[in-house]
């Protein structure tokens, strides 16, 4: 089954745009975590080593932790959401949706999701799929069956 029985014309992200978002999420998650580190107390030092998880100590730990679970509720709430995209896929004019065009389920964000992690192997080979596959889905689009489209475009039959 494709999208293309259930979208009008439909047009997806390419390579570029979903660079930039991934790019505008790391800047905006990056922003958030650091004003949760002042608000729980951190020196700023101290949030910029959490978030960039690089030699946190033990003292550290319990904020790493939390900056964890955030980052990963961002990535997986966001996109099962009404809004159907991370913050920085919104601004990039993009959506994530399921096969019919709809939102996709919190589950099937979480599995694509971790499926992330496997586009990442081997030189982020996963991700380069994008620019050569026909309706510009990375495996981990492919494992997760989802397809990134852009909003302006989309009109479901």
């Amino acid at each position: 089954m494709s999208i293309r029985q259930h979208v009008l014309h439909p047009e997806f992200g390419g390579f570029w745009s979903r660079f930039f978002a991934s790019f505008l999420d790391f800047i905006i998650l990056s922003i958030l975590l650091l004003g949760l580190g002042k608000l729980i107390g951190l020196t700023t030092a101290e949030s910029m080593e959490v978030v960039s998880g690089l030699n946190v100590g033990m003292d550290l730990a319990h904020e790493q932790s939390l900056f964890y679970i955030l980052t990963i509720a961002y990535y997986i709430i966001l996109p099962a959401t009404p809004l159907r995209a991370t913050l920085g896929k919104l601004v990039m004019g993009l959506q994530i949706v399921n096969v019919q065009g709809n939102r996709i389920s919190l589950l099937r964000s979480t599995g694509r999701y971790l499926a992330s992690f496997v586009s990442s192997v081997i030189l982020f080979a996963g991700f380069l799929l994008i620019i050569f596959h026909p309706e510009k889905r990375g495996l981990h689009d492919l494992m997760a069956n989802t397809y990134v489209m852009k909003r302006d475009h989309f009109i479901k039959k």
